[in-house]
């Protein structure tokens, strides 16, 4: 048999077909597909398979592994805060400290829906659809409601947590404003704190499903927005993560500024003992602010790596289901290789700081003295 080159382009269409009609099977990573919207581009009858073809299956078990774990400490470390607070709620039911207890909550969620793909076959149940191809542009009819409920746990707190993690951030700021009356002006503006850290992630959220931008990713375990829509991911994630970093990083500046302030400026009116406490404050919260923010920042280094290399990625995954039909047309065994692919290491990082985010998150009702540290403080002062 003569060696057939098929070139990018109409002819991938047509050999597709042809390969398909002919004998009636689908290549890998190419699976038959019920429905032509889940067709892979230009071949008909065939749709890509669920499990990501980027990753090999020994790359996709520590992956799985490192979410196992990385969600499963960072819930832990978000119940044990929790706890603390359901034992002295009496006196730990006081902003800013409150805000942590909401924070550590929305974490908290969002760890159970990266962990709920590790009971027995929900993995596939979640990012898969029936005929075997990866849910793409959830809700569809026909599908099961695990992909949407998934997504929302991990979207609507995550997004949640982010809001409420900005408030902390003002509220505690706020707190240095007014020595004396800080819970009467903070208690007038509660429902508003309240109104904004709900409606808005669920604006975001049912504006993402009304879309239908919500894709599965087999490597992860869990159905995510923008996986394939570069604007959707910006508008929808990458917004908010850079407001958290901008506006946040205002108000920590601005409350640590005002505290080394304050301790250089009333060294002689303060006792020793409030004076300690002020110390230990800014160094505390110098701590978590830097590692939050160190963490937000390489998560938005990786979302932009990914957006670069998208394109190119897709283009070497056709090339590779190009090779691997035009293979079959010859006597002669073709290597095919993916000749570009994703960085195990990029993805990892990425893992390792949304998780790392929710343990700093626990960790700031430690940098708190007491419950209500901010009243305390100013009022020494």
């Amino acid at each position: 048999m003569a060696r057939v080159t098929v070139p990018l382009g109409r002819t991938t269409r047509s050999v597709g077909t042809c390969l398909f009609l002919a004998t009636g099977l689908c290549l890998k990573p190419l699976v038959g597909a019920d429905s032509p919207a889940n067709y892979y581009k230009d071949i008909e009858g065939c749709g890509l398979q669920c499990k990501d073809p980027l990753f090999t299956d020994h790359e996709h078990r520590p992956i799985h592994k490192l979410i196992a774990w990385g969600a499963g400490v960072c819930l832990t470390f978000n119940l044990f805060t929790i706890a603390t607070f359901a034992i002295d709620w009496h006196n730990a039911n006081k902003f800013p400290a409150l805000v942590i207890f909401y924070i550590n909550f929305c974490f908290m969620v969002s760890c159970l829906g990266w962990l709920a793909q590790f009971t027995p076959g929900s993995r596939e149940d979640i990012v898969c659809r029936k005929d075997g191809t990866l849910r793409i542009s959830e809700p569809s009819a026909g599908e099961n409601l695990s992909c949407i409920v998934v997504f929302i746990l991990v979207y609507y707190f995550l997004i949640a947590a982010m809001v409420w993690f900005v408030i902390f951030t003002y509220v505690w700021h706020m707190s240095f404003k007014a020595i004396g009356k800080i819970q009467d002006r903070i208690a007038k503006k509660v429902s508003y704190f309240h109104l904004i850290a709900r409606s808005l992630p669920l604006v975001l959220t049912i504006t993402i499903m009304a879309l239908s931008e919500i894709y599965g990713n087999s490597t992860v375990g869990i159905c995510f927005v923008g996986y394939l829509n570069h604007p959707i991911r910006a508008g929808f994630l990458l917004g908010p993560v850079a407001c958290v970093l901008f506006i946040g990083g205002y108000f920590l500046g601005r409350g640590l500024l005002t505290l080394i302030k304050l301790k250089i400026s009333s060294k002689e009116i303060i006792s020793a003992r409030a004076s300690k406490k002020i110390r230990q404050t800014i160094v505390r919260m110098g701590i978590c602010t830097m590692f939050t923010f160190v963490f937000i920042v390489a998560t938005i280094f990786c979302h932009i790596h990914e957006l670069k290399k998208t394109e190119s990625w897709a283009l070497a995954l056709k090339k590779y289901i190009i090779c691997q039909i035009s293979s079959t047309y010859t006597d002669v065994t073709s290597a095919c290789k993916l000749q570009s692919r994703p960085s195990m290491a990029i993805l990892q990082i990425h893992l390792i700081c949304l998780f790392a985010s929710g343990i700093v998150m626990s960790l700031f009702s430690e940098a708190l003295p007491t419950r209500c540290r901010g009243t305390r403080v100013t009022t020494e002062a």
